[in-house]
């Protein structure tokens, strides 16, 4: 098995967590880096630890997926087995909730959780190695079409089209950090580039690298395979549940204040402060 590992680097100081990670692989593979500025000598840090990594400063346009589709348009995919996609997630901001309990560095650790151990990691390998598997990530950053947030999926059918797939459902990997088989990214391969991205604004909402985040995982689906938990647990159970959930009781969190609704009536408010 040859792995080519394409990492972002955004945040220099979670930088760390991912490279611990690394130590733990116990499988040959090629080290891609990508970062949007050099002030903290991301040459230096990287190298410091993998001698043999290529490392390229990028402009810093969608967010971590076009720095992800320049490496990937750069790359031999024939020359590889797996594609382990990883970037330096940042903590649920201070008074956001994602999901209504994930908070600091919750959905990151949950992100990386099958890059902790030496066997973490190993299990991973061998759920992709299964018959028809072709993406690998947590059990509890899946999501599908009726549990995600996102209501529009023009953007993602078209991202789709572009890379000449077709939107057959499935499920998607939210955060972006995964395990594929190589070949199931060949054809995105030159149908996007950096040019594509926009410089990343929150303030506008969804916009490529969402849609191309969902398109991912929805195109193993188109290929034949389908997405799995590293450790085999079964997923689409915990979306139910957290569907279930979600109409029961969701907290909306606003610009300045939060809203708490049951069964989709509001029924309290508070003041956040927040800009």
């Amino acid at each position: 098995m040859r792995l080519l590992i394409i990492v972002h680097i955004f945040y220099p100081e979670i930088w760390s967590e991912i490279a611990d990670a690394l130590d733990q692989l116990d499988y040959p593979y090629d080290l891609r880096v990508t970062y949007v500025t050099n002030e903290a000598k991301i040459d230096d840090i990287v190298h410091a630890r993998f001698p043999q990594a290529r490392i390229e400063c990028v402009d810093n346009r969608g967010f971590d997926m076009g720095p992800f589709f320049h490496v990937l348009n750069s790359v031999d995919l024939n020359d590889y087995d797996i594609v382990v996609k990883l970037h330096t997630k940042r903590n649920v901001p201070a008074g956001y909730e994602m999901r209504g309990y994930l908070k600091g560095p919750d959905f990151r650790n949950m992100l990386l959780r099958f890059t902790r151990t030496t066997q973490t990691w190993k299990k991973a390998m061998n759920m992709l190695s299964k018959s028809r598997v072709g993406m690998v990530a947590d059990s509890g950053v899946m999501l599908n079409r009726f549990s995600d947030p996102l209501r529009d999926y023009t953007g993602v059918i078209q991202a789709m089209q572009k890379a000449g797939l077709e939107y057959r459902g499935g499920f998607f990997a939210a955060g972006s950090m995964f395990m594929v088989r190589a070949a199931l990214l060949k054809p995105f391969q030159g149908r996007f580039c950096m040019e594509d991205f926009e410089v990343p604004d929150r303030s506008k909402g969804d916009c490529l690298p969402h849609f191309l985040e969902r398109a991912l995982g929805y195109s193993v689906y188109a290929q034949g395979y389908r997405l799995a938990s590293w450790d085999g647990r079964l997923f689409v159970p915990a979306i139910l549940w957290w569907q279930i959930r979600r109409r029961i009781l969701h907290v909306h969190h606003g610009k300045h204040h939060d809203i708490f609704r049951v069964c989709g009536i509001p029924v309290w408010y508070r003041r956040t402060g927040k800009d």
